[in-house]
Parts: C-alpha cells; structure tokens; sequence
C-alpha cells in the first residue's frame, strides 16, 4: 500500500516540475525589461522530491489535491546600507483538501536579489545552499471555513518549518481565498537567524537584522 502511495505522490510532484520545466525562465522582479534563466541542478530536483515522498499524508483522489499554479515568496531584511529584497517563484505546493494538509517546498538558490553580490552573499555564507538546496513546510490548515466554499477567510497553518537543517515548529497565520475552483493562500511571518543556525559573518553583520520578513503567496488549481 505505501509503495502505491509514493508512486502516485511521485507522479504528482513531476507533474507541478514538469509543467514548470527544469530550466526555468525567472522574470527578473526588479526590472521588467530583464530576464534571467536558471537550471535546478538535477541531483538537488532528485532531493526536492524525496522530501516530498516522505509527507505521505497529502495522497488523495485526485480531486483533493491541489497543486501550485504560481508561487510568490519574498523575503525582506533592514539594512543601515540598504535593504535586503529578495524572490522566489520556483517554489512547489500541494494541498490535500480533504485532511487540509499542506507541504511547500522552497530552492534556496532560486531567490532572485536587486544587488548580485548579495544573491552570492546569500547562497554560500547564510543559507549555504549548496549544502541546505531546500527549505520546507508541512503542515495543517485550520479555521472555520469550507475550502469548497468561494470566499476569503482567516487561516492558520501549524506544522513545521525546516530552514538550514534546522526544523522549528510554526503556527504562521494568514488568509485563504477560494474563487471557482482555484485556492490562493497569503501569510507573512518573521524568521529569526538564530532559530536555524544561519550565523552571519561579522564583517556583514551590522548590515543585517536578526530576522527576515517573510512573505508568501501561492495559487492552487485541482490536480487534473
């Protein structure tokens, strides 16, 4: 029976990748005439999905699951110098709305920054991406509404957030709004450095705060 179960949740997970392709073309967010193009490296792919194979809870019919149509993750940090900005729209998200369980999964190196020396500040001192490829969240979402019912309500998602090798518990809060048949969930949240062990190197440390901003928003449609 679980091997059925990984089989089906495999196939769901390629589908949201493969409808996105391995070489994604970013839109660059802080100049419309720019683009760049980035390829996940394929051994990171191979451990985004076995991350996922293990959050076995989200199979169900079809019907019940909702895969990512678009994802929208930013993160923001004040700086004495300037601001820290960065996004991310490679992420991948599956909801199952029968049991409102939620998985995420976020390439580190897929943040996109105004100031390229920060991107590679980034990449190799903080979050060390090489080694950490992935951040993630699993976990449940409660309120007092009906995800088969159009509206906006107030939400909460408890479960766990893995950042740098370090898995915190989080109750993030935010809203869920259902139009027709697609799902939109929005939050923000604050992460703090030293709850994932991301030490900052001391000849940058006075130009960053202690914790991010964090800003979500994803778009699900049925899994077809």
């Amino acid at each position: 029976m679980g091997q059925r179960f990984r089989y089906k949740q495999r196939n769901i997970l390629a589908s949201i990748y493969n409808s996105r392709h391995l070489s994604l073309s970013l839109h660059h967010p802080f100049d419309d005439d720019r683009y760049r193009n980035r390829t996940l490296n394929k051994k990171s792919m191979k451990k985004i999905f076995s991350a996922f194979l293990t959050f076995i809870p989200l199979i169900g019919s079809a019907q019940e699951i909702y895969t990512t149509k678009s994802t929208n993750i930013e993160f923001y940090s004040f700086a004495e110098i300037e601001d820290i900005k960065a996004v991310n729209t490679s992420s991948a998200s599956l909801i199952n709305t029968s049991t409102r369980e939620i998985s995420i999964e976020i390439p580190n190196n897929a943040f996109i920054f105004r100031n390229k020396k920060m991107e590679l500040d980034f990449n190799e001192n903080f979050m060390e991406s090489e080694k950490y490829t992935r951040s993630v969240f699993n976990g449940k979402i409660s309120g007092n509404f009906d995800l088969k019912k159009d509206g906006t309500y107030k939400a909460t998602a408890k479960g766990k957030l893995n950042i740098h090798g370090v898995e915190k518990e989080r109750t993030l809060e935010g809203n869920v709004t259902i139009k027709k048949s697609e799902i939109e969930v929005n939050t923000k949240f604050y992460v703090a450095m030293k709850d994932h062990n991301i030490k900052i190197p001391s000849v940058v440390g006075h130009h960053i705060a202690d914790s991010v901003l964090v800003t979500v928003k994803m778009s699900y449609v049925p899994k077809k």
